[in-house]
């Protein structure tokens, strides 16, 4: 009886993995009411540093969530101010805020495909430290403007990447609803075609006008990752800070 009580104590996921080498270990042995105080201690703190976890977990999800909001808020916002370099600042800022997704989301794809998921991850970290490099470069004034330029798109073009296969991963995990990851990919698909358009006319020095169905593919893109973005935006964040992300881990970790 009291081992079944100790046993209680002990977290799910610790039960299911160690619970029947160590009660045969016990079963085993001539306990002492010291022994018993000794494993509930032990036991306790096993449960304290579980529930620590899933509360620091909880926590990181719903802040994750809260930026995420605001970065489709902010890009909502810039449509609606009249100060041109305000806007141009919300427009800048928006998708940053929204890099805290890239960790967020590893959190969660990798219990379902970890292997998977830690390659997702690798592509949105390269974009974060190609934006890094930019960055610092270009305060040293190293590189010249056409390689920073190079770079940086490069960035853009691979964090297209990554929103196109997280959220596909997502899809497939029911990690998060269908139609709110085929927008995401949508978006993703968006971000890549104007990033590299772009690109292509600065490195090549050419006005996209002169390509009428190049110019229609990039406005469609554009409009489709303004008003999808917002949307993805806000409906991800809202789905971490109600706490419905945190639930299915704490499923998926017992």
């Amino acid at each position: 009886m009291w081992l079944d009580v100790l046993m209680r104590v002990y977290p799910q996921a610790w039960r299911e993995r160690y619970e029947d080498e160590y009660r045969a270990m016990l079963e085993q042995c001539d306990l002492s009411l010291a022994d018993w105080l000794d494993m509930l201690v032990s036991a306790c703190e096993t449960r304290l540093l579980d529930t620590r976890g899933y509360l620091m977990r909880d926590l990181l999800n719903r802040v994750t969530g809260v930026l995420v909001v605001l970065s489709g808020v902010l890009m909502m916002s810039a449509f609606f101010i009249p100060d041109e370099s305000t806007a141009e600042f919300f427009f800048a800022v928006g998708p940053l805020l929204s890099l805290a997704m890239i960790p967020a989301m590893h959190r969660v794809l990798s219990i379902h495909r970890p292997q998977w998921s830690g390659a997702v991850t690798a592509i949105g970290v390269t974009s974060i430290l190609l934006l890094i490099v930019t960055f610092a470069l270009g305060a040293m004034a190293i590189l010249p403007d056409t390689s920073l330029m190079l770079i940086s798109f490069s960035a853009m073009v691979i964090l297209g990447v990554w929103l196109v296969s997280v959220n596909g991963l997502a899809i497939s995990t029911g990690t998060i609803p269908s139609v709110l990851g085929a927008i995401g990919v949508a978006i993703g698909v968006a971000w890549i075609i104007v990033m590299s358009v772009s690109l292509w006319t600065s490195l090549l020095d050419v006005q996209l006008y002169q390509y009428p169905a190049l110019m229609t593919l990039q406005s469609m893109s554009i409009l489709m990752l303004l008003g999808g973005y917002m949307l993805w935006a806000i409906s991800t964040g809202i789905l971490f800070i109600s706490g419905n992300v945190s639930r299915k881990l704490q499923v998926s970790y017992g």
